[in-house]
C-alpha cells in the first residue's frame, strides 16, 4: 500500500514539474486555458530595463502551431502571459509601456483603437506587485475578443482582431518593446 501511495505522490509531483517552464528563476505555466481555449507555451523571454529583469513574457498557441513573428497577422487563438518579477514594475510603467507599444504597433494609427486601449488601461488601476500575472487571451470567432485576466481573475474583454494585432505587436513586431526579449520568444522553447 505504501508503494502505491509513494508512486501516486511521485506522479503528481512529476506532472506538476512538467506543467511549468522556468526562465531566469521565474516559472510560468506551460498551458493556459480560458474561454474554452487551450493553449500551449511556445516561446518565452525576459523584459529587461537597464540590466534588471522586469517581467517574463510567454506566447501561447494551439498545440500544433509554431512560434513566428507573423503570428501578429494571423486571426487565430493565442495568449500572452506577463509574470511580474520586479517591484519596479508599477501600474504607471505598465500603462506607459502599453501606450508606447500601441503607438509603434498600430497599423492604422491610434484613433481606431483608442477607446479599446483606454479600456485595457482601466484594467490596471490596482497596484501591480512582484508575483502578479497578467494573461491576455485572444479568441477568434464571429466576434473576436481579447480576454484579460490578472492573477487568474477575469477583468474583461476587448473586441477586435485589429486590437489583437496591435497588442501582440508590442512584443513580437519589427519594433518591439524589447528586442532581446523578442528574440528569446521567437527562439521557442
Amino acid at each position: 500500500m505504501h508503494i502505491k501511495l509513494f508512486l501516486f505522490a511521485f506522479l503528481i509531483h512529476f506532472t506538476n514539474l512538467n506543467a511549468q517552464y522556468e526562465i531566469k528563476g521565474t516559472t510560468i505555466p506551460k498551458r493556459l486555458t480560458a474561454e474554452n481555449v487551450n493553449l500551449e507555451l511556445k516561446g518565452a523571454g525576459v523584459r529587461t530595463f537597464m540590466w534588471m529583469s522586469m517581467y517574463v513574457g510567454g506566447i501561447y498557441l494551439k498545440e500544433n502551431q509554431k512560434i513566428s513573428q507573423d503570428l501578429i497577422e494571423k486571426d487565430q487563438n493565442m495568449g500572452l502571459r506577463l509574470q511580474i518579477i520586479s517591484s519596479l514594475v508599477s501600474n504607471k510603467r505598465i500603462i506607459d509601456a502599453l501606450e508606447e507599444g500601441f503607438e509603434k504597433g498600430a497599423e492604422n494609427g491610434l484613433e481606431p483603437l483608442q477607446k479599446r486601449i483606454d479600456q485595457l488601461v482601466d484594467f490596471f488601476e490596482e497596484d501591480i506587485q512582484p508575483g502578479d500575472s497578467i494573461d491576455l487571451i485572444y479568441k477568434n470567432g464571429n466576434t473576436s475578443y481579447t480576454y484579460v485576466y490578472r492573477n487568474s481573475n477575469y477583468l474583461g474583454k476587448i473586441e477586435g482582431f485589429d486590437f489583437k494585432k496591435a497588442l501582440f505587436a508590442i512584443w513580437i513586431s519589427d519594433e518591439p518593446a524589447d528586442k532581446k526579449m523578442k528574440q528569446q520568444i521567437l527562439q521557442g522553447i
